[in-house]
């Protein structure tokens, strides 16, 4: 069902304001969303920067650890050595009480409330028995443990010292050197407790555990070669078994197979799936350069997408709102455009009833009342219109009811069927380009016997030349009556009708021939007409009734006329037309000429006049091509057949 005007400018006033408010928002939205995700993007960036060069600079310190714990042990183990050559001096002190001075050393340093770096010291002679140690058993033959080939070397002066940190708890931490006066073997073996606790303090996971930012990181994680998670930390599910631990690990094993790129981000859920939080990977080197790990971070960017969608939320909640609002403004608006419109409305229906006496009223300071205005303006000029439209109307009817007279008239002055004459086949047909038109034809029976034929063309169409050949018809056919020849009636007839319509600077071509039927002598004249056509039976044979032309009649007085005689066989057929048959023209604005006409009657030699001339109308037809002609055409066709029994040629 069509709505209505008031109802269609509601919908598009509301439809405006709601995409005017929700582009608005969809562009806050973008903008918003752009400029967090390039401040998130840029500070995710610093934070993953900062976290990978402090996790790749605490990659190195497990083995700084290591070089500084045994540089510790050889410093104790080389001080032990230059202590117990003085404690043996003669008369210093036995090897029992230097290693109570030992063992006293050690517990100083535990009553600090401090774990003592080293736990035990112990010297071996020159024949590798232990001689002075911390140990709480003392140390026999039997007792005391082999020692291995690399401590037994220390016995030759110049070897260098030995140092060892056990690995994850397994064996003894402990440096072992020569003796600086004498073959002896010194080592210190480092506390274990404090081994594994600076190891513990400077392990990946604990370096993991301290750069792990909740407030912007789900999770961290360190990934080797081998594609295992050495160290995580994080709310993050890293289950061997989980999905997301498959594509952590798989993200992390492409990147470290792949080191042309410098990182590499993925959108990624937190369970594994697909989710607006951002993975990012980068490269953690070893001190000596070399790509060994893989650092996995996953921010907490989803949180954000969160603010936006609950700040959408509440742009919705505000658009719906002002879409409200837009709709109760907009009934109000319409009403107050629409009253007038309907007003505008009622005008044409009254008009379209016609009431042009109705006019519009309004109040209204504004365009529609210009447009009323406009609407009485039109109504007046309408009325007046209408008044002179019939006015018109009675005129033309007037003139077309004068036309119908006159083409009824103009025909009657027409022969309305050619005359029987003994010795002439007679046929003539006139078409006007208008109502009526300018041309004519008649057959004057002469008193002494003889025919004359004639076809006349005024100048100009309508009802103007229609009066010009009447006038001229009338004419020439009283002075026909006379006993004269074709140029002196033509003559006579051009005078009289110079006399009437010499001012009017009009005129009309004519061709006239007078025929004797009872010997085929044919005299004829012309007065600026085109040339029949002559066929002759007997030769089957054409040509043009060349003569020499006078002036049309109406254009001079006391014009002279060339009389030309022929003398008619049996079957002869003269054709004679207006220059409308000639002039004719197609869609293609080709005329129908003189050549088409003579081609055309070749074609029905031997036919009666009567359907030569039936012919060439049809073929003047087709080449029209349905266009209306463009002047008046008429055509004359006489047939010369004398009775057999005739004498055509008397002396």
């Amino acid at each position: 069902m069509p709505l209505r005007f008031r109802t269609r400018l509601n919908l598009t006033i509301v439809s405006l304001v709601f995409l005017v408010v929700m582009g608005m928002t969809l562009v806050v939205l973008a903008i918003f969303g752009i400029d967090m995700t390039q401040q998130y993007r840029r500070q995710g960036t610093v934070l993953t920067e900062v976290t990978t060069r402090n996790i790749e600079y605490g990659l190195s310190l497990p083995e700084q650890v290591q070089l500084h714990v045994k540089r510790q042990m050889l410093t104790q183990a080389f001080l032990t050595a230059e202590l117990v050559a003085l404690a043996e001096q003669p008369g210093a002190s036995t090897p029992e009480e230097i290693a109570q001075a030992l063992q006293r050393t050690i517990d100083r340093v535990a009553e600090q409330g401090t774990v003592p770096f080293v736990s035990e010291y112990s010297i071996s002679d020159s024949a590798g028995r232990p001689y002075i140690t911390t140990r709480n058993t003392p140390v026999t033959s039997d007792n005391a443990p082999p020692l291995s080939e690399e401590l037994i070397r220390l016995l030759t002066p110049g070897t260098p010292p030995l140092a060892n940190i056990a690995s994850d708890g397994a064996g003894e931490s402990f440096a072992a050197v020569s003796g600086s006066d004498k073959p002896r073997i010194v080592q210190v073996k480092a506390n274990p407790d404090v081994v594994d606790a600076m190891r513990s303090n400077f392990s990946l996971q604990q370096l993991v555990d301290r750069f792990m930012i909740p407030e912007e990181y789900w999770g961290i994680a360190i990934v080797d070669r081998s594609g295992n998670i050495v160290a995580d930390a994080g709310d993050l599910n890293l289950a061997p078994a989980s999905e997301l631990y498959r594509k952590v690990v798989r993200l992390c094993t492409n990147f470290l197979n792949s080191p042309g790129e410098g990182v590499a981000f993925e959108y990624i859920g937190r369970q594994g799936g697909a989710g607006w939080d951002i993975g990012v990977v980068t490269p953690l080197l070893s001190p000596d350069g070399e790509l060994t790990h893989a650092l996995f971070i996953m921010h907490n960017s989803s949180s954000q997408v969160t603010y936006i969608l609950d700040r959408l939320g509440v742009l919705a909640t505000v658009g719906f709102v002002l879409f409200m609002i837009s709709l109760i403004v907009s009934i109000f608006l319409s009403r107050g455009l629409s009253k007038p419109l309907i007003e505008l409305a009622r005008g044409a229906r009254e008009f379209g009833a016609g009431n042009f006496n109705f006019r519009l009223r309004m109040t209204r300071k504004d365009e529609f009342n210009d447009l009323a205005q406009s609407f009485n303006t039109m109504a007046i000029s309408i009325q007046e219109y209408v008044h002179e439209l019939e006015q018109e109307t009675s005129r033309r009817e007037r003139l077309e009811g004068e036309f119908r007279i006159a083409a009824e008239l103009q025909r009657t002055l027409l022969p309305e069927t050619p005359p029987r004459i003994e010795g002439l086949s007679l046929s003539g047909w006139s078409q006007p380009s208008k109502d009526v038109g300018g041309d004519f034809y008649d057959f004057i029976e002469l008193p002494d016997g003889r025919v004359a034929i004639v076809l006349g063309d005024a100048t100009g169409k309508g009802l103007s030349a229609a009066l010009l050949s009447t006038e001229c018809s009338s004419i020439l056919r009283t002075l026909a009556e006379q006993d004269i020849s074709a140029s002196e009636l033509l003559h006579r007839t051009n005078n009289e009708f110079f006399k009437r319509i010499g001012s009017t600077h009009r005129f009309v071509t004519l061709f006239l021939i007078i025929i004797d039927p009872r010997n085929g002598t044919a005299k004829y004249a012309s007065a600026g007409h085109p040339p029949p056509l002559l066929i002759n039976a007997p030769n089957d044979t054409s040509r043009w009734l060349e003569s020499e032309a006078g002036y049309p009649l109406g254009i001079v007085d006391q014009a002279t006329f060339t009389e030309s005689e022929l003398r008619l066989e049996p079957g002869d057929t003269i054709v004679i037309y207006s220059d409308g048959l000639t002039d004719a023209q197609n869609r293609a604005n080709a005329m129908y000429g003189e050549d088409r006409i003579e081609q055309a009657l070749k074609r029905c030699a031997g036919r009666p006049g009567e359907e030569l001339l039936l012919a060439l109308r049809e073929d003047a037809e087709r080449h029209m091509d349905g266009r209306d002609p463009i002047d008046d055409m008429t055509i004359v066709v006489l047939r010369f057949k004398p009775p057999v029994e005739a004498k055509l040629h008397p002396n």
